[in-house]
């Protein structure tokens, strides 16, 4: 189990709040609030010698982007903090006239094709059918240039999986394009967890 940035295991087991961590995440919460940029904020926390959730001195864009987005942090920062953030991603993106996954989300009569996005570069995942005929999605930087990709995810997971994830999320039996279309924002694929982003309208439709 991947404890989220922010939370600790304590030694009964029990999974709490951090709450140096939590001032972290409070205070990137904050920021963003206040206009700044994600690079901003990232150079802030490295002047302020913050050190990053994997440990190094540096912030990653999209490493701030998915704290700004991870549900998880509602009871670190509070619901409304959360909301608000939300609603200020949404607003950016739309004055984001480069945004380009917003844009070409559901051009694919695959519903998962621009919803699965890499949590490490931001380029969406790519759907793959194997020789042997199964199909899996990988990020498209991994796919287009191998080795010389500059994104560190090698993380590559079966459509079957990728479903059966989202089904139990929504707490639906069976894989529905419709329902995933309307209530998923996007999904954020990395090595170490895939975060699930409903529509701002759903935020509070789904039990987690």
């Amino acid at each position: 189990m991947i404890i989220p940035y922010g939370y600790l295991k304590d030694i009964n087991g029990e999974i709490r709040i951090n709450k140096e961590k939590a001032k972290t995440v409070l205070l990137i919460y904050h920021l963003y609030l206040e206009g700044l940029s994600l690079n901003r904020i990232a150079a802030y926390l490295f002047h302020e010698k913050i050190a990053s959730p994997s440990g190094k001195d540096k912030w990653t864009v999209q490493a701030i982007d998915n704290l700004l987005s991870n549900q998880k942090y509602t009871h670190i920062v509070s619901p409304e903090i959360y909301v608000k953030a939300q609603l200020e991603k949404q607003k950016r993106t739309n004055q984001s006239s480069d945004h380009k996954r917003k844009t070409v989300r559901y051009n694919s009569n695959d519903v998962l094709s621009g919803l699965l996005v890499c949590g490490e570069c931001g380029k969406n995942y790519r759907r793959i059918t194997r020789k042997d005929g199964n199909i899996v999605w990988r990020c498209a930087d991994r796919v287009d240039n191998g080795r010389q990709a500059t994104c560190q995810n090698i993380y590559t997971i079966s459509e079957n999986e990728i479903k059966n994830i989202i089904c139990n999320y929504l707490e639906i039996e069976k894989f529905d394009d419709v329902t995933v279309k309307n209530y998923l924002e996007r999904i954020e694929i990395s090595c170490d967890e895939i975060i699930l982003i409903p529509k701002l309208e759903h935020i509070f439709d789904i039990h987690l």
